[in-house]
């Protein structure tokens, strides 16, 4: 009941919860590369601290797919490198999936866009950003959303090979955990 319990009421709701809130931090993320204003700003910035705030509590239990499938460095990497930061935005690269996937993770998640949203000092005003960053901060976003369901779907149930069934017949012999 333990076990059941952890899996479906703590690990998979906080993973919900996370992809929910991603989608929301996305999604206002592409409101302000529309349209930059102060108020698309600020919900930009709210969703990163909705979302980030869910991944804080999910750190509690950092193991399985966040640890095997290498999801935490790549979304929670500290510090920044922001020369390397500064010389990716300076190329004329295109922010695809597969660049994204190529870079260092250093330059994805949390930090970067935390960065890209409120800069050095946390005084970031809309007419400050350039148009690279915000490619930027919609791929971060891309990515971070592509992680979050990823988290989601490997402890969801209803998929094949799902972790919670490792977790919840923890002792047994079809688990991991035997």
């Amino acid at each position: 009941k333990i076990l059941n319990d952890f899996s479906h009421h703590i690990v998979l709701a906080a993973y919900q919860d996370m992809e929910n809130k991603m989608n929301e931090f996305y999604n206002a993320c592409l409101a302000f590369d529309a349209v930059q204003d102060q108020t698309n700003l600020d919900k930009a910035r709210n969703g990163w601290k909705n979302v980030r705030a869910v991944w804080e509590q999910s750190e509690a239990f950092l193991f399985g797919p966040v640890s095997t499938e290498n999801i935490d460095p790549s979304i929670d990497t500290w510090p920044v490198d922001y020369n390397s930061l500064d010389s990716l935005l300076q190329t004329s690269n295109s922010f695809t999936q597969s660049y994204m996937n190529s870079l260092g993770d250093e330059l994805k998640g949390f930090h970067p866009s935390e960065f890209i949203l409120w800069g050095v000092n946390g005084t970031k005003v809309p007419t400050d950003f350039t148009m690279r960053e915000r490619e930027y901060l919609i791929a971060l976003c891309s990515d971070l959303q592509i992680r979050a369901t990823q988290l989601r779907t490997s402890w969801d149930p209803a998929v094949a090979d799902n972790y919670l069934f490792q977790v919840v017949n923890a002792g047994q012999i079809a688990s991991v955990y035997p």
